[in-house]
């Protein structure tokens, strides 16, 4: 059995506003995150330099950064997909959906 006092904060967030569209959302959850980023920051970079593994640390900091800037090298995912699948990618500098013809690659 999994206790945790993070556990019924998730479930305070989802019971008081079923419609809550990301955990993130909530404001106590959020105050939450505030209080702890500089810590995770500190044993993430800390563990890199002393090339200790800290994948679940590091994925969550990154997950975090992620979802709050508005343009990163993560848009580079959507060519990468358009590339090798055909899957359209949006532009920052022009509205819509868009497919490029892309080079084949030379071997």
């Amino acid at each position: 059995i999994i206790r945790a006092e993070l556990l019924q904060d998730i479930y305070t967030a989802y019971k008081d506003k079923p419609e809550l569209n990301h955990l993130f959302s909530d404001k106590n959850i959020q105050e939450k995150i505030k209080g702890t980023l500089p810590g995770i920051r500190n044993v993430v970079s800390t563990a890199v330099k002393k090339g200790i593994s800290v994948t679940a640390f590091a994925s969550a900091i990154t997950y975090f950064d992620a979802l709050r800037t508005e343009k990163s090298p993560l848009n580079l995912t959507q060519a990468q997909r358009d590339f090798f699948g055909a899957h359209t990618f949006e532009r920052t500098d022009e509205e819509g959906i868009f497919h490029a013809t892309w080079n084949p690659i030379k071997s």
